[in-house]
């Protein structure tokens, strides 16, 4: 179960992601990443100020501000099939 105050302080962090270190952006994007496909909770962050601060995210002209929190945009790739020998 994830908590609401979890997806709380993440938006909040994500708001300021400019002003982040890399670092902060990989584990706020970590989380969120796990929220929606680890947890399948998407609806927890179907919230209009996530909706903006992803937004300002894919308009930022650095790199690897996208490349941090395309993660959480793109689904993990599907486990290998079990070797049925």
């Amino acid at each position: 179960m994830v908590h609401s105050r979890a997806v709380q302080a993440a938006g909040y962090l994500l708001q300021t992601f400019d002003r982040n270190s890399v670092f902060t952006n990989h584990c706020v994007a970590k989380l969120l990443h796990r929220i929606v496909w680890e947890a399948k909770m998407p609806g927890m962050l179907y919230q209009a100020s996530l909706f903006r601060s992803f937004q300002r995210v894919l308009k930022s002209p650095l790199p690897q501000h996208k490349v941090e929190y395309s993660a959480v945009l793109t689904p993990p790739p599907p486990p290998p099939p079990e070797c049925l020998l």
